[in-house]
């Protein structure tokens, strides 16, 4: 399609496409990157505090904590507050230096 020497670091394969006159396909194809991330974390988020919780029956990780199960949601409620707030520092200590355009 494009010569890989001409292609964009930050952003490849949506470069290509912009480079073989389809910039239609460029947003398309940065919008599904951006989307796939995006679930991939979300999954990840909410499948850590489940596997803290097996972890805790197990005897890996401090159970008084991460075994904690709400009363009525039937969820591990404390693992699931630990990792948001984590996920939540994190983010705010991330350089913003690449730009999607």
């Amino acid at each position: 399609m494009v010569p890989y020497s001409r292609l964009s670091e930050d952003a490849g394969v949506s470069d290509a496409f912009k480079q073989a006159g389809l910039p239609w396909a460029e947003f398309i194809i940065a919008a599904a990157g951006v989307a796939g991330i995006t679930s991939v974390l979300l999954v990840l988020m909410l499948s850590a505090p489940r596997v803290l919780l097996a972890m805790a029956r197990d005897g890996m990780v401090p159970p008084g904590f991460f075994a904690a199960i709400h009363d009525r949601f039937r969820t591990p409620w404390k693992s699931t507050i630990l990792i948001g707030m984590f996920v939540a520092v994190l983010t705010g200590f991330l350089p913003l230096t690449r730009s999607c355009t």
